[in-house]
């Protein structure tokens, strides 16, 4: 948040060199973006917590970086200049056809699939997070 402030932007989750730990980088915008984004982190433990706080987080304009899916910090990012509001589900399917079945019901609604989040517990489980854009239309 920091360095969004002083004209960066998220580029890509990145390994620690020393072991452990989590970093990412950041990229200098080419224009004059100084505060122009700014950055939530959330966490993975079930798909009805993922989506609770997505969703939470997308009514204040936050939307969630896909590149920070993968591995942690699990990122969300708003730009304040461009007012737009997401709705998110998060999916925890058993098997391909119950993945299938989800899809295939969330497709109509115009919801897309974004790429899978992870927890790491006792067990590696993914939630696959879709995306709709909520923003309302200026014109009828």
């Amino acid at each position: 948040h920091e360095l969004a402030k002083q004209g960066y932007r998220f580029l890509s989750p990145h390994d620690s060199n020393k072991g452990g730990g989590s970093a990412v980088m950041m990229e200098k915008c080419r224009d004059d973006c100084a505060s122009r984004y700014e950055y939530r982190y959330f966490d993975a433990k079930d798909a009805p917590q993922v989506e609770r706080d997505l969703n939470a987080l997308s009514k204040d304009g936050f939307r969630v970086v896909p590149d920070a899916l993968r591995s942690r910090p699990h990122l969300l990012e708003r730009d304040t200049r461009e007012k737009r509001t997401f709705s998110y589900r998060a999916l925890d399917p058993k098997d391909a056809a119950e993945l299938k079945q989800a899809l295939n019901a969330a497709d109509p609604e115009g919801y897309v699939p974004l790429d899978f989040v992870w927890h790491v517990g006792w067990k590696a489980e993914g939630f696959l997070v879709l995306e709709k854009e909520t923003t309302a239309s200026a014109t009828p």
